[in-house]
């Protein structure tokens, strides 16, 4: 089967995030699998196209960028009718010239916005209505389920025209079934390790010895850095010797309006204790997995995720996860079974999640390491391309059968 994955990043053409990393590694997947892959993507470089060491095509095309006099928000929907304008043409003309038998789309920035005669998958990657709205400094997901603005049409016309859609959380997927009035099917993102050789470099240079916790992913409202920030002060004041370790992008904190940077607001937080607030910035795969395996538990406080990338990582590793209740997390979190949950938005639920963490014993954080790690390995490889080659071969059947 040629399947073509049509994204919005992709490592080494954009700055990575969660479906970068979610394409590349089902990418290796398929292609690992007998699969012709190719990806095409946006790129903040130049046109090019070329092969991956695993035998991936990549069609890169360069990002569309207005120059004009506009309001942030106007140029923003222009660049996303442009590229996905361009992809769809780029797209029809590879069609001409090779066949291909499925395209999986995410439904982000309307990448997969205009269908070309192949049938079409959309991955729900993230839903722009509550993601926008989790970065307001009060947030109330049910409130906000419905409020729709220009560029969620893009998203809501993609994934109505769409042979089929998935997603890999149970929470985006029933926000998006309930408002588009479709089935949603849940397939899990993989955990996937490829080959790395790790790089204990910066491990080493910044927290060898150190008793940390580990916050990563970006940081902004969204990814709960905001009630982080509020509750550092009385962790590092009641336990001293302990460390909190930040990897990201910081994003910036929308605070009533204003948007500050992230990091700048941990470090103020933490009053006198600044010194044991370290950010390392964002950190490749090779040089991140050592700095996880190090920590001593992992903290996820977002508000809203789909599937977390960070949390199946952590705990693939056999890492303890913290994280928000409510928010995606319990989808593999079991409450004091294989992970912590708490509260979304209370200081007060993060710092006793914290303590109660730090009153487990070393045989019971073993234990529910290796629980965590359990959780994952239904994740595996091939329990992922097993349920995700059967939603192709039904869609091309459907659409060979006319249905």
């Amino acid at each position: 089967m040629h399947i073509v994955y049509v994204t919005f990043e992709f490592p080494g053409e954009m700055p990575i995030g969660g479906l970068a990393t979610y394409i590349s590694n089902i990418s290796n997947i398929m292609r690992g699998q007998g699969h012709n892959v190719t990806v095409l993507t946006l790129s903040d470089k130049q046109n090019r196209e070329y092969i991956l060491e695993n035998g991936v095509k990549i069609i890169a095309l360069e990002r569309y960028r207005y120059n004009g006099k506009l309001w942030r928000k106007q140029q923003t929907r222009i660049e996303n009718i442009v590229n996905a304008m361009r992809i769809h043409r780029k797209l029809s003309d590879y069609e001409k010239v090779c066949k291909v038998d499925i395209v999986q789309a995410a439904n982000v920035y309307g990448v997969g916005l205009f269908r070309t005669k192949t049938p079409t998958v959309v991955r729900l990657s993230s839903d722009s209505v509550i993601y926008r709205e989790a970065e307001r400094f009060i947030f109330d997901k049910e409130q906000f389920e419905e409020k729709l603005r220009f560029e969620d049409w893009l998203e809501y016309i993609t994934e109505k025209r769409a042979d089929a859609i998935f997603a890999p959380g149970n929470i985006i997927g029933s926000i998006v079934s309930k408002r588009i009035h479709r089935h949603v099917f849940t397939i899990e993102s993989p955990f996937y390790m490829d080959d790395l050789k790790e790089n204990t470099e910066i491990y080493h240079k910044e927290l060898k010895n150190k008793k940390y916790f580990l916050i990563y992913g970006s940081l902004q409202n969204r990814k709960g850095t905001r009630v982080i920030a509020e509750s550092l002060y009385m962790l590092l004041d009641k336990y001293r010797d302990i460390y909190f370790v930040f990897c990201g992008i910081d994003y910036g904190i929308n605070k009533n309006g204003a948007m500050i940077s992230a990091v700048s607001y941990l470090q103020r937080s933490a009053k006198e204790y600044d010194g044991r607030v370290i950010y390392l910035g964002v950190l490749p795969k090779n040089q991140l997995i050592p700095v996880i395996k190090g920590a001593m538990a992992c903290i996820l406080p977002s508000r809203i995720e789909n599937l977390s990338n960070a949390c199946i990582e952590a705990m693939g590793l056999g890492k303890i996860v913290i994280a928000t209740a409510n928010a995606g997390y319990g989808q593999l979190i079991a409450h004091n079974e294989n992970g912590i949950l708490f509260q979304r938005d209370s200081t007060v639920a993060v710092k006793k999640a914290v303590d109660y963490f730090l009153h487990m014993n070393d045989a019971q954080k073993e234990k529910m390491g290796q629980m965590a790690q359990k959780v994952i390995g239904h994740l595996d490889a091939e329990h992922c391309y097993q349920k995700i080659i059967e939603l192709y071969e039904t869609v091309v059947r459907n659409r060979e059968s006319g249905i």
